[in-house]
C-alpha cells in the first residue's frame, strides 16, 4: 500500500543550495517535498512526505535530518541520532519554519537569508 502511494506522490518542490554561516561554515541543504494522494494518516500528515537534511559540507556527521515515514511520522535527527525525536505538526509553514530555525541552533546564523 505504501508502494503504491510513493509512486503516485506528486513533487511539491525539490531544493538543493549551500547556506553560508556567518562563522564561515558551509552548510549544504536538500529538500524534497511531496503531496501523497487522498492519504491523512499520522505517518503524513496533511499528505507530506518530506525529506529536509542541512549538512556542514566538511563534516556530513554535523547534520539536521526532518522528515515523516511510517510508523514515526513527522521527526528530526540531530547530528546521526538514529531514533529521532518527534515533533507536533502544525503547518507545512510553520515546519519549514522550524527546521530553519534548528539548523540555526545546530550550525549559527546565515550570511543571507534561507530561500
Amino acid at each position: 500500500m505504501l508502494l503504491l502511494l510513493v509512486a503516485a506522490a506528486r513533487r511539491i518542490f525539490k531544493r538543493r543550495f549551500n547556506l553560508r554561516c556567518l562563522s564561515g561554515r558551509l552548510i549544504a541543504v536538500v529538500m524534497d517535498l511531496y503531496k501523497l494522494p487522498d492519504v491523512h494518516p499520522k505517518s503524513f500528515p496533511e499528505g507530506y512526505r518530506f525529506s529536509w537534511i542541512a549538512f556542514d559540507s566538511d563534516n556530513e556527521d554535523s547534520r539536521v535530518l526532518f522528515d515523516c515515514h511510517a510508523p514515526k511520522g513527522p521527526h528530526m535527527h540531530i547530528d546521526r541520532d538514529q531514533n529521532g525525536e518527534p515533533f507536533e505538526w502544525t503547518t507545512l509553514d510553520k515546519v519549514y519554519d522550524l527546521f530553519f530555525q534548528t539548523v540555526r541552533k545546530q550550525f549559527g546564523d546565515f550570511n543571507e537569508e534561507e530561500p
